[in-house]
């Protein structure tokens, strides 16, 4: 649309101090092709005196125009300046712990942080993440994030590795099982006959459907992730 009529048609929004609020990909353009740009000044606000009142009219606005991802939010804070943020980019970005984007930006949330469905029970619903948070609450570090995307590539050769009702059981039963590991699951898979693996579609049926994987043949040491009731 700009270089049909050749100049910037609608406004960027500026606060009063100059941080944009709405129109930087306006801006880029306007620099690209060296034309001005047309600039409204919000009087009312002031990224200096309440960032974060202007980073959520930010999000609001984007959102408005079309639906940010949570992928979308992320880089959002990340630009922001948000470490937690930029980490969940650097893990989600890695061709080594993420070739081909193959867990999704929600994925690669549950495992940084630990924080996941039915954590106080199985009977709840699946945690909500607000992506425009910008802290988060991170109970795990990338060493932690590397074991579960071991477990979950062991999944793989039963075609669940990325599924996100997997990926949300190994994050529950890691945190409840300090020894479930990818040596340990790829031993039991092993020995854990081929036709009784059904897949589930439940996070509460992939950790049962775990628990008897790590319990089959064992006679002592048996381990509970979930109750049958």
């Amino acid at each position: 649309m700009t270089e049909r009529h050749g100049r910037i048609i609608a406004p960027i929004i500026v606060t009063k101090d100059n941080v944009i609020i709405d129109g930087q990909h306006r801006l880029v353009i306007a620099k690209q092709m060296n034309i001005p740009v047309p600039v409204y000044v919000d009087e009312n606000i002031s990224h200096a005196v309440d960032s974060n009142a202007v980073d959520e009219i930010v999000s609001d606005v984007n959102n408005y125009q079309s639906a940010w991802s949570m992928l979308d939010h992320v880089k959002h804070n990340a630009a922001r300046g948000s470490e937690d943020h930029k980490l969940l980019l650097e893990i989600y970005n890695s061709d080594e712990l993420n070739p081909d984007r193959g867990f999704g930006i929600g994925s690669i949330i549950r495992m940084a942080t630990g924080t996941l469905a039915q954590r106080r029970g199985l009977d709840q619903k699946q945690s909500k993440y607000n992506p425009r948070v910008l802290q988060w609450e991170f109970r795990t570090n990338l060493d932690h994030v590397r074991k579960c995307i071991d477990v979950l590539n062991v999944l793989k050769r039963k075609g669940c590795g990325r599924k996100s009702r997997y990926v949300s059981a190994v994050v529950a039963i890691m945190n409840k099982d300090k020894e479930f590991n990818a040596t340990t699951l790829k031993d039991r898979l092993n020995k854990y006959p081929r036709e009784r693996w059904e897949h589930t579609t439940s996070i509460r049926g992939a950790m049962l459907q775990l628990q008897d994987v790590m319990n089959y043949n064992r006679r002592g040491n048996r381990v509970q992730y979930v109750t049958n009731k």
